[in-house]
């Protein structure tokens, strides 16, 4: 076989098989699943690692962790479920977060889960009134409000 051969012979399986393997590795472009929560815009990193990491009293804390790169979250109010805020075409995942850093807000978005850990692709945020945050079932630990 020539070398010219060769290469049109790989080439014609390559693009016979890019398609396939598009297919097999989805996109950004699976739509997640709707959902709309009421929760604490909470930075998750000082929520798991310090006691008290909620609320107003810390909102201080959780805005410069955020300024620094951490990713914001929403801790669901009825659940407890921390939501990770996923940055919008690859952008800032804390830019509709951020004012309300501390407060209880009603979430608009897209939800995605994949080896436990859920995210949202946040599309409106709005506060609500202060509710009672998620109380945790087992004694010792942090409150959610």
């Amino acid at each position: 076989m020539t070398r010219s051969l060769r290469f049109v012979v790989t080439f014609a399986v390559f693009l016979l098989l890019a398609p396939i393997a598009l297919l097999a590795h989805p996109g950004h472009d699976e739509p997640g699943a709707a959902v709309t929560m009421t929760g604490e815009v909470i930075d998750p990193v000082c929520y798991l690692s310090h006691e008290h990491a909620t609320g107003a009293s810390h909102a201080a804390c959780a805005t410069a962790c955020a300024k620094k790169g951490n990713a914001l979250g929403v801790l669901e109010a009825k659940t407890g479920t921390i939501y990770l805020s996923l940055p919008v075409n690859h952008g800032d995942p804390n830019v509709k977060l951020l004012p309300f850093v501390g407060q209880q807000v009603e979430v608009q978005g897209k939800k995605y889960q994949k080896g436990g850990l859920t995210g949202i692709f946040v599309e409106s945020v709005k506060p609500v009134a202060r509710q009672v945050g998620f109380q945790p079932p087992f004694p010792g630990s942090r409150s959610g409000g």
